[in-house]
Order: structure tokens, then sequence, then C-alpha cells
């Protein structure tokens, strides 16, 4: 799930943001500390009004936005919940009743049925994958009213050319939406879209079919197996997690053509009376992404830089595909991963790590990703019913050694330095690209303070000299 982001830089300085990025995500991976912000580990509802960390809760999805909230799909508790900026945890849709109920009125009072995703567009509208309800509902931003915004509530697949809450969508699983506000919808082994501009609904990847098959042809033809995730990035290309045949896949926003860009599909079959289980394995970390061995994927987030974010559930793992294709594991120390052993299912997962470097933590069953306005990546661990953080510390005091530019100190509290040989122009960008300050800078010290609209968080300094075309970048953490 993402936020649709802004588009507001030419394409010279998103290539530079592009490039800081880039040095964001590789400190986060190798300096990344875990910690617990939500959830005390029960299963429960439980500490509206106080501090999340302390909460009962489920959580199956997450996402948030960039006023540093994170919403939570609750689904055993059939609520939506919200923590602030502040840590404190509130229901933002549900009234916890297990059923269909309150369109057009405060989504508070509304009843929802087992909620299994949310996510927001760029104007903060919270779209919920009502699941059992076989719809997707809306929570209005500037409201709180709560409308149905596709499915009629029928279990099936139908309705495809027509209005979107006139179709049949089958227990919808997650939802995303892209940079024009277009929603998606991934249904079992297909993906709908609902166009924003016209409320149409139509397939937009899946024919239907259990099967792995399609890739270098349309999305729509393609066989997907059971769609455990689904996310864009910066360019609109969806990402779909296919738990049954444990790869991921990208559609092309461009061509619509489908291909497998992680996990080489290996899996082996568990007949159980109930059902069957579909079981991968771990490997491959430090080689391309298609090579290697997945195990169950769901959640999946691109950040700035293109890296791919997946929740390898059944691997008790997060792993990351840089944008050169090669994957490698990020949180999660792999103890208590699913394996079939005599046709036998074990899977068993554990809590620890806070406080200590990411991937030596135990997770158990990481289901979703994201990440918040800080730049942080969040995970949800599903079976621990906690939300955990991946901080990056990116605050670092940089100097350049060709323009001999330095900012300090960094982290900010209020007041900074910049320091440059050369004249020039300072700017700070958020991570999705929009300028929220300059700086005209002269030869020599700079005194400067962090303006008070400007939030907690990390942030991009670009300098740029007025004698030349060099270009240097400084990460920059904010904290009052």
């Amino acid at each position: 799930m993402r936020l649709a982001k802004y588009t507001t830089l030419s394409c010279t300085m998103r290539t530079i943001l592009i490039a800081a990025a880039c040095l964001i995500s590789a400190h986060c991976h190798a300096q990344s500390i875990i910690s617990t912000i939500a959830g005390n580990g029960l299963q429960s509802y439980s500490g509206d009004g106080g501090p999340a960390v302390t909460a009962q809760l489920s959580c199956r999805s997450i996402c948030a936005d960039h006023h540093g909230n994170i919403y939570i799909a609750d689904q055993f508790n059939n609520r939506i919940r919200k923590i602030d900026a502040f840590g404190t945890i509130t229901t933002v849709a549900g009234n916890g009743s297990s059923g269909h109920s309150g369109d057009g009125a405060p989504a508070i009072n509304a009843t929802l049925n087992g909620p299994t995703a949310v996510c927001l567009n760029a104007v903060g509208d919270l779209f919920i994958a009502d699941r059992a309800n076989g719809k997707v509902r809306m929570v209005n931003a500037a409201s709180g009213i709560i409308t149905t915004v596709a499915g009629n509530g029928a279990l099936a697949y139908s309705g495809d050319g027509a209005a979107a809450t006139d179709a049949g969508i089958e227990l919808p699983i997650d939802i995303c939406t892209d940079s024009k506000g277009d929603l998606y919808i991934a249904a079992w082994n297909r993906v709908r879209k609902v166009e924003v501009a016209t409320g149409i609904i139509f397939t937009f990847a899946g024919n239907g079919t259990d099967v792995f098959s399609g890739d270098g042809g349309p999305a729509p033809d393609a066989g997907l197996g059971d769609i455990g995730g689904i996310c864009v990035n910066a360019n609109d290309d969806l990402f779909v997690s296919d738990s049954r045949y444990n790869r991921v896949r990208r559609i092309s926003r461009v061509s619509g053509t489908i291909t497998t860009i992680a996990g080489n599909g290996y899996t082996e079959l568990l007949h159980e009376p109930w059902d069957d289980t579909y079981v991968g394995d771990y490997s491959g970390d430090g080689g391309p992404a298609t090579a290697a061995r997945l195990n169950h994927p769901t959640g999946l987030f691109t950040d700035p830089s293109g890296t791919l974010f997946i929740a390898d559930y059944y691997n008790n793992v997060v792993r990351a595909v840089s944008p050169g294709g090669i994957i490698n594991t990020v949180a999660g120390n792999g103890s208590g991963k699913a394996t079939l052993t005599f046709s036998i299912l074990f899977y068993s997962g554990d809590y620890s790590g806070d406080g200590a470097a990411a991937t030596a933590a135990k997770l158990y069953g990481p289901n979703d990703i994201c990440m918040d306005n800080r730049g942080n990546i969040l995970i949800a661990d599903q079976n621990n019913n906690r939300i955990r953080r991946i901080t990056n510390p990116v605050g670092v005091n940089n100097t350049s050694s060709v323009t001999q530019f330095s900012l300090f100190p960094n982290p900010v509290t209020g007041s900074f330095t910049v320091a440059t040989a050369q004249g020039g122009t300072f700017s700070i960008y958020d991570l999705t690209g929009r300028k929220l300050h300059e700086l005209a800078l002269t030869k020599g010290s700079n005194s400067a303070t962090i303006p008070a609209t400007m939030a907690n968080g990390n942030f991009v300094g670009v300098f740029k000299a007025d004698n030349a075309e060099l270009v240097e970048t400084v990460m920059i953490t904010v904290n009052r």
C-alpha cells in the first residue's frame, strides 16, 4: 500500500532525489534497528485513547500518511485503528460488530466484516478492503463519512465494464491507489481496477485460473495463484505477490506486460483434508531476486529509491529487492520458517530483538509493510499482534570534498549551520519530492532555522553551486 506521490520536480531534480533516496535506503539496511510501536501481543481490543504500544489489536494491514498517522486494519476486531504522530491509538472506522451497515454516516458507527487492508489516496481519503462483505469502502478525509466505492456484496466475480458498486468482488484481500487516484483491488486470482474519473471497474490482471502463466504477455491473460498483496511504485507499475506460487510479478504501466521480478516459483504441496497448503523455501540473498526462493509472499511496498520490500510471510522475514534486482533480508532472522517434513507442516515464530539489529529480530508472520513520514519501514507482525518499526538513522554530518559543503548539527533540533566554499542554493525536500524550504547561501558559514511548519522526520537537502552544475545531496533528520 502506498500514498500516491506528488509530482512537482523536474526530471533532473527527480534524479537527484532518487539518488539521495538510494543512499538513505542503503544506510537504513546497514544500520537498521527494530522496535515495537503498537500492540502488547494480545489479540483482543483495548487501549483506545492511550499509548499504542500497550493496546490490544490484530494487525493484518497498515498504511501511513504524510502527517505521521498510521492506519491499521484490525481484522478480528472489525475496526480500523489509527496511531497519531504522538503514539496515541484510536478507532476511526467500525463499531466492532460484524456486518455491513453505516454508509452515508460517520465511519466510527459503521459495521465492517473482517477488514483485511487499508490504503490512502493523495488527499487522505481512507480505503478499506471489507473482505467478508465483498466490498471496498471509503472514509472521506474531510467529513469522516463512510461509503461503498466498489462491490455489491456478492462474493463472486462479475461486473467488468460497469459501475464498480454494481460489481461482484470475491473476497478482496488487498488494495492500493496510484498517482491518479485509481483504485486497485486484489481478490483471489485477479486484480481489478476502478477508474476514479468514471467509477468503472475492469480486470487489470489475471484470467481467473489458479496457475502460473503469462509472463511476457498482457496481464489480463496471465494466470495468477492466491494473491497476497499489491502495491504501485512511483511510475505506477503494479506489483503483485503470488502467495501460492511464491513469486512477485510486475505489470508495466506503459505496456501492460506482466513479468516475474522475484521468486523462482519453488513450491511444495501439502494435501490436507480441509485445503491444500503450498510451502516454499528461504534462499537467494545476495543474488538475483528471480533466482531466490520465497515462502508465501504477502504485503509489498516500494520506497522512493525503487527498492521493493516483500513480506515473506512463512519465512518470518522481510526482504528487499534493489533497483538492480538483487535480493536481501532486511528484517527477521528466519527462525521458525514453515517447512514440510514427512508431509507435516511445521511453522512457528517468536517475538524478540527490539532495540537491536532488525535482521537479528524474531518475527511471526509479517503480513504487510509500509513507510512512515520519517522514512522508517513499518511491519505488520501479524501473528505477534504487533507493529514493528525499522528505524533509519539517516542523520549524519555530511561534508563534500569537492565543494567543501557541510551541514551541522545533524540531526537538526532547530537552528543549524550550512558552510560552503562556494555560494549557491540549498533546498530541502520531503521524501515525496515536495520542496519545503530554500536558502540562498553565500561563501562561508550560513545560519538558518528549520521552519516551524516542518514536522520531525527525514528529509533530503540539495545544494547547487552558483558557478557550476555540481550538485551535492545531504540527508537530514529533524528531531526537535
